[in-house]
């Protein structure tokens, strides 16, 4: 299997486990929001009532979270494919916030870019 049909797999289960978790907590956000109990406790921890985010925005974050994070270590493994195993460890720990944030803004380019190479070939 080629290299950019792995990652665009890659990248297409992980939006497809972002959407479905970002339907059950967008499903589990608007329940709790519907419960007199779960307000009232909200209310007597002196605590903000927000409202529902929404079962669609969710599930769009939730795609954005996960593909980001699967395309931030596709993008994470290519930088540091020449490095020792601890060195790796090292720079993964330390890097990991900066190469998800990455993915998240990169996941769309990155995706189209390996669909087109994937096109040409």
């Amino acid at each position: 299997m080629k290299k950019e049909l792995r990652h665009i797999i890659m990248i297409i289960v992980a939006s497809v486990v972002g959407s479905i978790v970002g339907y059950i907590l967008g499903k589990i956000q608007i329940q709790q929001l519907q419960d007199p109990d779960f307000i009232q406790q909200l209310m007597s921890h002196n605590m903000m009532i927000h409202e529902p985010i929404g079962v669609i925005n969710s599930m769009l974050l939730g795609i954005c979270i996960f593909s980001g994070v699967a395309t931030g270590l596709i993008i994470y493994n290519h930088f540091t494919c020449k490095f020792t195993l601890a060195t790796r460890m090292i720079i993964g720990i330390l890097a990991f916030p900066f190469y998800s944030i990455l993915g998240i803004l990169g996941v769309i380019p990155y995706f189209i870019y390996n669909v087109v190479l994937l096109m040409k070939k």
